[in-house]
């Protein structure tokens, strides 16, 4: 059997309401390149494993489901797909996520061209849990951008949207525990520069029936401050860490304030000043007085926005 080209990694858990559509827009991709198609089913309790089950009786040359006999959480279910992967590229893909036509076909063009780059991403639809459009999720981005650029610009990057060399997987197998996809971009953008195609090829469910880790962020808080500590690790500037940093104790605080427990505020400002050099209590009371203007100004800009019928919302502009 030749060796496919890209492969597929779709998560699942409980999508029995999207995996059909999932699962219909990596098969409908129109790519001169042999694929497969891994779906992991981390132990739905629904019908999401006969759903996979049926498509892979169909498509039984393209679709390979692996079926998990006890829950071992989203990044795991992932970590295993992609040591599985046999394709030269591996591509992501959220179960309650889809994909539209033509994407994997652009990005692999995409890093034919750019040899030097390891991952290549584009825009995304954003649609409700019912499937409306309500947003795109980016604005502009640059066409090519490194590790300090991603740090300045956090988490705005659609995981569902990504295609990377499958030679740069081995420090995703190496996380250990609940991942968020922004390590996943960080220790990419360690090995080389990111792209960008500012196209909407993917739709992005906003928070779907099924998220959790993603809509939760006290549980988001620990592997997020993980990322950057990888970044630092990997020689980000200091500069960029710093803005990172500055932004991420804006979220703990604002976090912190409306649960009206600013000791944790506390705890985390000492924990991050300890386990990274380029912090100081200095920059996280900055941070602190600039919350105003970073949240009045996104409100200006998203006001703007529909006053001077600019399109549709933007989730993620910086």
């Amino acid at each position: 059997m030749r060796r496919p080209k890209v492969s597929v990694c779709i998560v699942a858990y409980n999508h029995e309401r999207y995996i059909d559509t999932c699962l219909a827009s990596a098969v409908g991709q129109e790519v001169d390149a042999d694929l497969e198609i891994l779906v992991g089913d981390d132990h739905s309790t629904d019908d999401t494993a006969r759903i996979i089950g049926r498509h892979a009786e169909a498509r039984p040359d393209l679709i390979r489901p692996v079926f998990h006999e006890r829950n071992v959480g989203g990044s795991q279910n992932y970590r295993d797909l992609i040591g599985r992967a046999s394709g030269s590229y591996i591509a992501h893909l959220d179960g309650d996520d889809y994909w539209l036509p033509g994407k994997l076909a652009e990005q692999i063009a995409f890093l034919e061209r750019h040899t030097g780059c390891v991952a290549a991403y584009t825009n995304a639809i954003v649609i409700s849990d019912d499937g409306r459009q309500v947003a795109r999720f980016n604005g502009a981005v640059p066409e090519l951008f490194d590790l300090d650029f991603l740090l300045r610009a956090g988490n705005f990057l659609n995981a569902s949207s990504l295609v990377y060399r499958a030679r740069c997987r081995a420090p995703m197998l190496q996380l250990q525990g609940d991942t968020l996809d922004y390590h996943y971009h960080v220790l990419l953008a360690g090995q080389g520069r990111l792209g960008y195609l500012n196209r909407d090829l993917a739709a992005y469910r906003r928070r779907s029936a099924t998220s959790t880790l993603s809509n939760n962020y006290e549980l988001v808080l620990e592997p997020y401050w993980k990322a950057i500590l990888s970044a630092q690790s990997m020689g980000a500037g200091s500069a960029a860490l710093r803005g990172c940093v500055q932004v991420l104790f804006q979220r703990i605080f604002r976090f912190a304030l409306a649960r009206g427990r600013l000791q944790d505020a506390l705890r985390w400002g000492r924990r991050i000043t300890r386990e990274c050099p380029q912090a100081t209590w200095g920059l996280l009371a900055r941070s602190v007085v600039a919350i105003p203007f970073s949240a009045g100004g996104r409100m200006l800009r998203r006001l703007a926005r529909r006053l001077l019928g600019r399109g549709p919302d933007i989730l993620y502009e910086r």
